[in-house]
């Protein structure tokens, strides 16, 4: 990932908390010849999701017209939610169950660090 995208996704090391975790600032979304960030990424998983729902057919549409705003609007409206997206929506205290294609929907933390686990 480029130096300068990078600096928008991932923290400084001085901004971490200590426990050796990463402080990511925003979401990134690694498509096979472009990365989107912030609300750019957000459109475009909103964008991809596969379904016959109504409700997700309307979100669709949504985050198509959502294109029509510039982009430090629509980045700014993506600040205000993810603030307050877990005192809106709550936390998860269930992980996700694997399947047989969950890594290929996510990429290493050493993609975006430069530092790689195991």
């Amino acid at each position: 990932m480029p130096e300068d995208l990078r600096n928008q996704v991932v923290a400084p090391k001085e901004e971490h908390d200590g426990d050796g975790g990463e402080l990511y600032k925003s979401i990134a979304l690694c498509g096979s010849e472009q990365i989107f960030i912030k609300s750019s990424a957000a459109l475009q998983i909103l964008q991809s999701l596969g379904g016959s729902s109504k409700r997700l057919k309307i979100v669709q549409y949504l985050a198509l017209l959502g294109y029509a705003l510039p982009t430090s609007a629509r980045d700014r409206m993506y600040q205000f939610v993810s603030k307050r997206r877990k005192k809106w929506f709550g936390t998860a205290d269930e992980c996700l169950l694997w399947d047989d294609r969950f890594e290929d929907r996510f990429i290493d933390d050493g993609a975006l660090t430069g530092i790689y686990r195991d």
